[in-house]
């Protein structure tokens, strides 16, 4: 039986927030990789399938 490959989710929140609600579930199925700023959206992005993002007052996204 063939796997499938892991399905990648980045979640762009902002430093010291809290994760989001039911994400434990979500590791259970996916990777998932966390980013605060530029630099790291840019390091977790490639190969992402779902970008979820909870802090609406960055510009990181824009920036990456």
């Amino acid at each position: 039986m063939r796997q499938q490959p892991e399905l990648i989710i980045t979640v762009l929140t902002a430093p010291g927030d809290p994760e989001p609600l039911g994400i434990e579930a979500v590791r259970a199925r996916a990777e998932v990789r966390f980013a605060y700023d530029e630099a790291s959206l840019k390091a977790t992005l490639p190969g992402t399938d779902v970008l979820l993002v909870t802090d609406f007052r960055t510009e990181a996204l824009a920036a990456a």
